[in-house]
């Protein structure tokens, strides 16, 4: 059985859970086991056995490996040596925070020897090595009746084990004092417990887990401080109450601190907070309240008469207006055409209605005066005090109501297993005094923990309610700081703006200064070309006028000129002398070919300009009907 211990829960006999959930275990051990589990050499694992009914009592600290655990749980012993009448084993750790003092493979030993309840593993993920504390909202009592023959456990005589028993395992927390954590002084604390009971043979076998050595010396005290006979297991009935008693020390101890814790967090919460309700919050007053009176009538009835006097800010406006000889409705318009400038920006604001210049010194000031607005200085720091004193009352809270219901069923149990067929019965009838004393304990320890969560919730409710006012209060010291800062930046918005609307404007007026010049520029440009565009004109007109007569008169024809005939010849004569000689038919020769050709080019230069005038045209008006322009 224990040769494949690192097997375990799966290697558990007569488990009746299903293999899934085995493998789930494991894996949720395993993957845990590097901050939970310690190395062997550095392993101290705490045993305390009773033998011989009681009368034998001894401890075996420090056990530090696998071979000396076998030995103390009598496992390598030939032959088979029954167990102890009693056995606690006892894994603790450094600190709350630090490994468990015992390695992964003492650990599955122990609990595959004792067939420890496999959701017992469970209740070891809160333990070992963390820097925040994890899964402290974990609470849970498992348990497992085996006094029939169809459910009955496993039997090993050489042991002392019959089979007939009982099985169950649980964890409770408690706040106890801390000396490692230097900026809070309290930690909440877990212990597991494991314990089974044979009803046979009267074999008891305890495990509990903790980050420290306190349950461990209480029980042994309880050892050596009791009575003959009164941590007894010679009767089944002694050894039944034995346990209960244990149990008893386990439920005291979940609930001795909390009210010290609490009342450090109320103190804490007062020290942190008080101030709010002594602080005065808001705009300073503007005057004095005037009983308020109806103007149509007077107090008629003995009713009115008796009535207390009321007090109106809208009768002390029209009051105090009527006895400056000023109609309200004037007054209330000449009040709100006042202005105040500020000092330090400069800047020029309306006056509230009913605020004189007087009255408006106070807002130079911050909104200071009388009320002392802003006198306390809150800062986010006091809200993140707040939120982690309400986030510590919570878990308080919780752990207190997962403690009821934990000792709730703890007590069920016990009442129930009393009547379960197989259940010894002189057990009930010979331990009716410890049974009763065991309810009326536990029933005490409820009430004082419903009472502790009462008052988690009350101060719960306390912190909400002050951490609300510190943030309206914070809210206000923010806003009158922010508004002063506001105003002076703004003033300083200004004047920049003004500056800056001042250098633009000087360089736009440079701009438009620069671009006047360039439009009379731009102008008599257009004006000489309008007048160089119409001398070219003229001269192209002149060109294409003589053009064609030039081409006809100097074209060439093969080697001659196409007017080679002269129209005006002069011959010389005897004597030095010309004489002029004109050819009429030359002159109408020319002029009948030049003319046509004259009249041709300027209509084909007329009509290649209106088209490039109806095209431009054309392109305008698409242009315009894209801009949706007529």
């Amino acid at each position: 059985m224990c040769d494949q211990a690192c097997l375990y829960p799966k290697n558990l006999i007569l488990e009746s859970r299903h293999v899934h959930n085995l493998d789930a275990i494991q894996q949720r051990l395993s993957s845990h086991a590097h901050r939970l589990f310690t190395k062997e050499s550095e392993a101290a694992v705490n045993i305390m056995e009773f033998d011989n009914g009681g009368a034998d009592f001894w401890t075996s600290p420090g056990i530090a490996s696998v071979a000396r655990l076998k030995s103390h749980l009598r496992i390598a012993s030939t032959p088979k040596c029954a167990d102890p009448w009693c056995r606690f084993l006892f894994i603790h750790a450094a600190t709350a925070r630090q490994e468990l003092k015992i390695s992964a493979e003492m650990l599955m030993l122990a609990f595959t020897y004792l067939q420890v309840l496999p959701e017992f593993a469970e209740f070891l993920i809160p333990f070992g090595k963390q820097t925040e504390p994890k899964h402290f909202h974990f609470a849970e009592f498992h348990q497992r009746t085996n006094l029939s023959r169809l459910n009955k456990g496993l039997e090993i005589p050489e042991i002392g084990w019959s089979g007939y028993g009982i099985q169950l395992c649980y964890n409770l927390r408690d706040v106890e004092c801390s000396e490692t954590q230097p900026d809070w002084p309290w930690s909440i604390r877990h212990c597991a417990v494991h314990h089974s009971f044979d009803v046979r043979n009267i074999r008891a076998t305890w495990i509990v887990i903790k980050g420290n050595r306190l349950i461990e010396k209480r029980i042994e005290s309880l050892a050596n401080e009791s009575s003959p006979g009164e941590f007894s297991f010679r009767k089944i009935e002694s050894a039944f109450a034995a346990s209960l008693t244990v149990h008893l020390v386990l439920c005291d101890w979940s609930t001795e601190n909390w009210q010290w814790y609490l009342d450090y967090l109320h103190d804490y919460l007062q020290t942190v907070s008080s101030k709010t309700l002594t602080d005065k919050i808001g705009l300073p007053s503007t005057g004095t309240m005037e009983k308020k009176t109806n103007l149509s009538r007077g107090p008629h009835t003995e009713a009115e008469k008796a009535s207390p006097p009321q007090f109106s800010f809208r009768y002390l406006f029209h009051k105090q207006s009527e006895k400056n000889g000023v109609p309200a409705e004037e007054k209330q318009l000449s009040s709100a055409l006042k202005s105040y400038t500020d000092p330090v920006t400069g800047l020029t604001q309306p006056l509230p209605p009913g605020v004189d210049m007087e009255n408006s010194a106070s807002m130079a000031n911050g909104f200071t005066g009388a009320d002392n607005y802003g006198q306390r200085d809150f800062n986010f720091e006091d809200v993140q005090t707040l939120q982690n004193i309400e986030e510590k009352v919570s878990d308080a809270a919780l752990i207190l109501k997962a403690n009821i219901s934990i000792l709730s069923q703890l007590k069920q149990y016990y009442q129930r297993v009393l009547k379960v067929q197989g259940f010894p019965k002189e057990i009930p009838r010979n331990c009716k005094e410890d049974i009763n004393m065991f309810d009326f304990r536990i029933t005490g320890v409820q009430s004082a923990l419903e009472r502790q969560e009462n008052r988690a919730e009350a101060l719960l409710r306390l912190v909400v309610e002050r951490k609300a006012a510190v943030n309206l209060t914070l809210k206000y010291n923010i806003c009158g700081n922010t508004l002063l800062k506001l105003m002076k930046l703004y003033g300083i918005l200004e004047f920049q703006n003004k500056e800056s609307h001042k250098f633009f404007t000087a360089q736009s007026r440079t701009s438009t200064n620069n671009m006047e010049l360039m439009t009379r520029d731009m102008k008599d440009i257009a004006r000489k070309t309008k007048t160089e565009t119409v001398s070219m004109k003229i001269i192209t007109l002149v060109t294409l006028f003589f053009l064609p007569g030039t081409f006809i008169s100097v074209g060439r024809i093969i080697s001659l000129t196409l007017m080679s005939t002269d129209i005006i010849h002069f011959e010389r004569i005897a004597h030095g002398k010309s004489r002029r000689r004109f050819q009429q038919d030359a002159l109408t020769l020319y002029l009948e070919i030049s003319i046509p050709f004259m009249i041709l080019t300027i209509l084909v230069w007329g009509g290649f300009h209106c088209w490039e005038k109806r095209n431009e045209r054309l392109t305008l008006s698409k242009e315009n009907a894209s801009n949706g322009q007529p």
